[in-house]
């Protein structure tokens, strides 16, 4: 996005302040503006968050992620897929996320902060994480030997099926994956 567009968006938020400001029944109507705005926040902290690993995933390319990242995918998809004492309404969620998004995601955040992120934030993430690695056409970086060997270990999970759904799709797409970054 360009610097004017920007800076007329900033202008045109504080027009809507002054405006809000002057208005005597701040109840009728400002909900919708209020709600907006809380996803477009949710947007942009979430949107930082994938940028950060974007940007790694673009600048590893010939070199191993650093241990945090590698081995914090490892815990994440245990956490999706096993039956633990934390498991909750969170990781059932993230088990319906496609296999790219699942593992941009456990890049992204640990499990505590997936389990403390504002429930905005956590709606937006899944509902945009696929569309991300999509736009941002990451598939070809999600698929490297020190982020495999983590996903392919043992694994113990609560619904055996569902697990080898997200395998099979990771094994159909990695082949197709290094062959992007490749040629």
């Amino acid at each position: 996005m360009a610097a004017p567009t920007l800076r007329e968006i900033v202008l045109k938020l504080d027009e809507i302040a002054e405006d809000i400001w002057r208005c005597d029944d701040l109840d009728s109507g400002f909900d919708d503006v209020r709600q907006r705005s809380l996803q477009l926040q949710a947007q942009l902290l979430v949107q930082r968050s994938f940028q950060k690993t974007e940007n790694l995933l673009r600048q590893q390319t010939d070199k191993t992620l650093p241990k945090q990242h590698a081995t914090r995918i490892k815990h994440f998809i245990k956490f999706t897929f096993e039956k633990t004492s934390r498991s909750n309404e969170r990781s059932a969620r993230l088990r319906e996320l496609e296999c790219n998004a699942l593992k941009l995601c456990g890049l992204t955040y640990t499990i505590k902060e997936i389990l403390e992120l504002p429930a905005p934030q956590f709606d937006f993430l899944l509902a945009n994480a696929a569309n991300f690695v999509r736009l941002k056409k990451l598939a070809q970086y999600l698929y490297r030997d020190d982020i495999d060997k983590f996903i392919f270990g043992k694994f113990d999970p609560e619904d055996e099926d569902l697990f080898k759904e997200f395998l099979k799709c990771l094994s159909s797409t990695t082949s197709r994956g290094r062959q992007q970054l490749t040629g």
